[in-house]
């Protein structure tokens, strides 16, 4: 009995078992959180009135929480309706007033264009995770859909402290693309190589390639880091 108990203490995640791990850098980017993330996530939606979203959210959610984000919204992790919908934020609080934004656009069918950014957002979120606050105060939001007014709507902090915003939507399939576009704060689309079958029912779990996630979010990192920088 000792030893069933012993090992399943061993499978446990750290985090879940509230034992301190030295976290922070990109080296505390893990394929096997990859993994272990876009299995979670995908297996519910966190649109309104689909199987199971409350519960999707709740998952969501309380991963935002392992990483020890704080709460974007006041007491709350979720933000005013939009309709049906809500976004689901956490913040990194930061040394000075200005912020980055780094959005996943759950697009709900599809682990690509769901699952994957949100795995991208909590895994950059580790990478945060360090008794030095970052320069500025860092939000990771999931966002519903492909519209990116859901965020501009309801943000979590006022536009005019926002320096950039980085809009995640096709994640884990070759190598990262992060364009800068006109405007202010600094806007930047970030998605991985793109197949057409993204989207589909053929569109599941396991055909997200977890090395190129690590990868792409080791390059988002990079590219955080710059806009961080006066």
């Amino acid at each position: 009995m000792f030893l069933l108990a012993f090992l399943a203490f061993l499978a446990c995640p750290a985090e879940q078992l509230g034992v301190a791990v030295p976290q922070g850098g990109k080296g505390a980017l893990s394929m096997e959180d990859f993994q272990r993330d876009v299995n979670l996530l995908s297996r519910s939606e966190r649109r309104s009135g689909m199987p199971g979203f409350q519960l999707g959210r709740e998952e969501l959610q309380n991963r935002m929480v392992q990483m020890h984000l704080l709460p974007a919204y006041g007491k709350s992790y979720r933000g005013p309706a939009l309709g049906a919908e809500v976004n689901i934020c956490g913040e990194r609080t930061g040394a000075s007033g200005k912020a980055v934004v780094i959005v996943a656009l759950d697009q709900g069918k599809g682990a690509h264009r769901s699952s994957a950014p949100l795995a991208a957002i909590i895994s950059l979120a580790k990478t945060y995770d360090s008794p030095k606050p970052p320069p500025y105060t860092l939000l990771f939001c999931r966002v519903p859909g492909g519209d990116r007014s859901a965020w501009t709507q309801h943000p979590a902090l006022p536009m005019d402290q926002t320096r950039a915003i980085f809009w995640l939507s096709d994640m884990g399939e070759g190598s990262i693309q992060i364009q800068q576009e006109q405007g202010t704060p600094l806007n930047f689309d970030v998605h991985g190589a793109r197949q057409e079958w993204f989207g589909t029912d053929q569109d599941s779990a396991d055909r997200v390639h977890h090395p190129s996630l690590v990868t792409q979010t080791s390059a988002l990192r990079d590219a955080v880091d710059q806009a961080m920088k006066d």
